[in-house]
């Protein structure tokens, strides 16, 4: 039985807050292409996104061409009310990209699906070869989604490239929390591999931002393609 929401959820960050063109320039200058994960967050999730919408304003903010659902079964009974497949591919019509990739993506389903594998190992390498990406979940615990302990570790480790034959730097791994701080490749490798805590880096959020933040808040309700640059 789907579990309730918790009452009175405290307020997801507001991505709005953020100088998308001052990260953009940031990330380009140091890495032109990243892997973006995130989890918008079950139905019983201490933190949310509110809705598709809001993770095409993030996905437009960083830059990302593609979003790659990484959710075994994005239709299944217990997908949180707004995240089903149909209405995310909705909210991304006119970009950026939605690929499902639960098939060789996904974590472990008795129903549907492989779970990771090394052949959606490869096309995560690929892909972020050519553009930034970011992978979708429903997890927001960092500690046990399957996007860290499986994907992200998986890509970041030399030996298990190695073996999959894969050549070349190791992609650049970002999480991106819903407090609107982010994690990078190498402590998520360190606090998967030796159990110690995630290091996080907040995201520049300054008051001048949060006073544009009503501006912007029309465009995340409505799903526009662009993010005014002021």
């Amino acid at each position: 039985m789907p579990q309730k929401a918790p009452q009175n959820a405290p307020k997801p960050f507001d991505w709005a807050w953020l100088d998308w063109p001052d990260i953009r320039a940031m990330l380009a200058a140091q890495h032109p292409r990243i892997v973006l994960t995130i989890g918008y967050g079950n139905a019983a999730a201490p933190e949310r996104l509110d809705s598709p919408a809001v993770l095409r304003g993030i996905a437009q903010g960083f830059g990302a061409s593609k979003i790659v659902d990484c959710r075994a079964q994005p239709g299944g009974a217990r997908i949180r009310a707004g995240w089903s497949q149909g209405l995310v591919k909705e909210a991304l019509d006119g970009g950026p990209e939605y690929q499902w990739k639960g098939d060789v993506l996904g974590g472990k389903d008795r129903h549907r699906g492989r779970g990771c594998t090394p052949e959606g190992l490869k096309w995560v390498d690929a892909a972020a070869k050519e553009s930034t990406v970011m992978l979708l979940c429903a997890c927001v615990d960092r500690h046990t989604c399957h996007l860290h302990r499986l994907v992200a570790t998986d890509l970041l480790d030399p030996e298990k490239r190695a073996s999959m034959g894969l050549s070349g730097p190791a992609p650049v791994f970002m999480h991106l929390h819903l407090d609107g701080s982010f994690t990078d490749g190498p402590s998520m490798l360190a606090a998967t591999d030796e159990d110690l805590p995630y290091r996080a880096t907040n995201l520049q959020a300054t008051p001048e931002h949060r006073a544009r933040a009503e501006k912007w808040r029309d465009i995340y309700t409505e799903g526009e393609a662009e993010l005014p640059d002021e």
